[in-house]
């Protein structure tokens, strides 16, 4: 049900005038909402739609919580730091978030639930607010929170940069071959046509891609268009075309192992963060599959869960965790890591072991990214040299037949 944001100005159980913004489906609920908080309503009135903001980024997050964190170690009211985050906050977005939050606080809402109504803040990363709000140690896991989404940036940011440099080298590439194939080859295949004989196959083959290219390109262009359309839609709306290019996207050659530690590595540092919250290993097992991003671990979590309440052990459990990719059956989580389990189910420290495998697996995935850059570089030069040189040597070959025949 859509819903609509609302001004209210009132008095609390003290008489003292109190006011605020808070989102609700009609101006009912907001009467409700607030007589339950105690406060007596005397103004309200519905806002008119703001301009669509850019949404918060992550790095904001991290930054909020971190302040957050410093201003309630401080001994500063819940309320009054988020308004005072709210003045020094210079992103519009961020700013409107803040005065949201501390509106539905002092309608009486927990901040797990004043945060719940955010799309920026996962299920995961609420729960874990909500373990500090009962045990009183609120600031303490928003620290945590914002370390952790520091170190899932920090790993989000290696990926890409391994990543961006061979998207822009093969996006230089086929520039170069299209503008060879469609501005140089038809003026070389006009010179070809004035001095007559038989070129050589690959200059054919060449002038034909090229005819090809002019004559139909718009076609192609929009044939490959209306596909990506239709793909985008698709992987908007079908739920299980997701799950299987995802399960598929673990049996590539490259980027498949990268993408399996990495789930493994958020699945271990979101399940230490739960324990240490506080949480049922129950539910810290759904919350770190969800936070893993990916339907294999999201699944091998809720039959974790399974397994835990039937009194299994954790570790146990998890030896028995496979799924099939492509056409193996694999494990879902590595060995090393289950041993680690193991041991911290034994000493009773299970948050630290999985905290201690985790951090090792982002070392690992960074030493990887930086071995597969350093390699991946010279192979694309190499390769853009022999697209770019392949083409220049079919062009001038009938060149060389003719200077060779004189």
């Amino acid at each position: 049900m859509k819903t609509n944001t609302y001004f209210w100005r009132g008095l609390d159980g003290q008489s003292h005038q109190v006011q605020g913004e808070i989102e609700a489906t009609s101006l009912i609920t907001v009467r409700h909402m607030l007589a339950t908080s105690g406060i007596q309503i005397t103004h309200c009135e519905r806002l008119r739609p703001k301009p669509k903001l850019k949404p918060v980024t992550r790095a904001q997050v991290q930054s909020l919580t971190a302040q957050l964190a410093s201003l309630l170690q401080s001994g500063i009211p819940l309320a009054q730091a988020l308004d005072f985050a709210a003045q020094g906050a210079h992103q519009p977005a961020l700013s409107g978030l803040l005065k949201r939050v501390q509106g539905r606080i002092e309608a009486g809402l927990s901040l797990h639930l004043a945060l719940s109504q955010e799309s920026c803040f996962d299920r995961s990363e609420i729960q874990l607010i909500r373990a500090g709000e009962l045990s009183g140690k609120l600031e303490l896991m928003l620290q945590r929170l914002s370390e952790h989404v520091q170190a899932k940036q920090a790993l989000l940011r290696s990926l890409r940069s391994a990543l961006n440099y061979p998207l822009v080298v093969g996006g230089v590439a086929l520039a170069v071959v299209i503008l060879v194939l469609t501005q140089v080859v038809p003026v070389f295949e006009e010179v070809f046509a004035q001095m007559g004989g038989t070129l050589p196959l690959a200059t054919q083959w060449l002038i034909q891609l090229s005819r090809q290219l002019v004559e139909q390109g718009p076609i192609w262009i929009s044939g490959l268009a209306l596909l990506v359309c239709t793909w985008l839609m698709a992987w908007r709306h079908l739920g299980l075309l997701r799950a299987w290019v995802l399960r598929w996207s673990l049996a590539l050659p490259l980027l498949g192992p990268l993408w399996w530690l990495t789930c493994q590595q958020r699945f271990a540092a979101t399940l230490a963060l739960m324990i240490q919250a506080g949480l049922p290993l129950t539910d810290g097992l759904v919350l770190a599959g969800e936070a893993s991003g990916h339907p294999v671990f999201r699944r091998a979590g809720q039959t974790l869960q399974r397994r835990i309440q039937q009194g299994h052990a954790l570790a146990e459990s998890m030896r028995e965790c496979r799924t099939t990719i492509g056409w193996q059956r694999k494990d879902i989580f590595p060995l090393l890591m289950i041993h680690m389990v193991s041991l911290g189910e034994n000493s009773g420290q299970l948050d630290t072991m999985l905290h201690r495998w985790s951090v090792d697996a982002q070392e690992r995935l960074r030493m990887r990214l930086t071995r597969m850059t350093d390699w991946l570089e010279p192979a694309l030069i190499v390769f853009m040299g022999v697209v770019i040189g392949g083409l220049v040597i079919a062009l001038y070959l009938p060149m060389f037949q003719m200077g060779q025949s004189f």
